[in-house]
């Protein structure tokens, strides 16, 4: 895959991760670790974006920029395969829920939109 400098900084910037750019991985806050897996997922082009738990350790700006790299990546085509606890998550980034519960799989169901409606999927 040929390098696209333009794609890169674009995400670099938009987890601000300039200043840690060059940070060796191990040294990283938690909070960071997850802003360089994310810059490295969406970098690179697969057909398939899996996303455990994304939002955990982001902060509020990460955070907005990562629902708007999400609906990016499924509008460019990606499937986007997403797992949380945040309702918001899925309102704000899915066409459809399935519910994990008691190791059972449920739906798909239409996303609320309102996410204090995601609950009543659960129950």
């Amino acid at each position: 895959m040929p390098h696209d400098t333009a794609r890169l900084d674009s995400l670099v910037r938009g987890f601000r991760f300039e200043s840690y750019f060059t940070t060796v991985f191990s040294e990283l806050s938690s909070g960071s670790r997850k802003k360089a897996n994310l810059i490295a997922a969406f970098y690179v082009s697969t057909p398939l974006l899996l996303l455990d738990e994304p939002v955990d350790f982001l902060d509020f700006t990460a955070t907005e920029f990562l629902y708007e790299s999400i609906s990016a990546a499924r509008d460019g085509g990606r499937s986007v395969l997403l797992s949380s606890h945040i309702a918001e998550s899925f309102t704000r980034c899915s066409s459809s829920v399935h519910v994990l519960k008691g190791g059972a799989l449920t739906g798909p169901f239409p996303t609320p939109e309102d996410p204090h409606d995601v609950a009543s999927l659960i129950q």
